[in-house]
């Protein structure tokens, strides 16, 4: 049987000063910012993929971000705060030094999050051609107090991860996909 989509949910530390923990982030893209295969290919650049941003289908994102909308007013997803759609960076360390922020953002200027599963799993959802939505919670402000932050975090966000799914699953029967 093959795969409709891959819902993939996780946390993330917020490198936007804008965005506060149990903030919701929806990718329009995603950007690998540590991929550095030169002189073979530009930096950032994803060779499988020969493009350095990912981008997430429109309709898909669109469908989640109103699903999400409509269930924030005494709805399930309450403990959330705001959403946003916009650029994630993922990379293979946690962020928790202010150099390395400021590194991110120098690079990426319209960055909002940053994680470490996010791109790689969109990668391989484009290379088999499955449809995907990455969605990420903020856990924290990818600063020095983050390991601290985001150990606390985790048992909350444990408990009401849940309902992102079950939002979208309760929505299933509009999807685009």
């Amino acid at each position: 049987r093959q795969i409709d989509v891959i819902i993939f949910t996780g946390v993330a530390g917020a490198i936007n000063s804008k965005l506060k923990q149990w903030d919701i982030v929806i990718p329009n893209e995603l950007v690998q910012y540590d991929m550095d295969a030169r002189p073979l290919f530009k930096k950032y650049e994803i060779p499988s993929l020969k493009a350095s941003r990912i981008k997430s289908d429109k309709l898909i994102s669109n469908w989640t971000l109103n699903c999400f909308k409509d269930s924030f007013k005494d709805g399930p997803l309450e403990i959330f705060g705001s959403l946003y759609e916009g650029l994630i960076a993922t990379g293979d360390k946690f962020i928790s030094k202010r150099k390395d922020v400021e590194n991110i953002r120098n690079h990426f200027e319209d960055v909002l999050a940053v994680e470490m599963e996010g791109a790689s799993v969109a990668q391989v959802a484009i290379q088999e051609k499955i449809p995907f939505q990455i969605i990420r919670v903020i856990s924290d402000e990818a600063n020095e107090s983050s390991p601290e932050d985001f150990n606390a975090f985790l048992l909350k966000y444990n408990e009401h991860s849940p309902y992102l799914i079950s939002t979208l699953i309760d929505n299933i029967e509009v999807a685009p996909f």
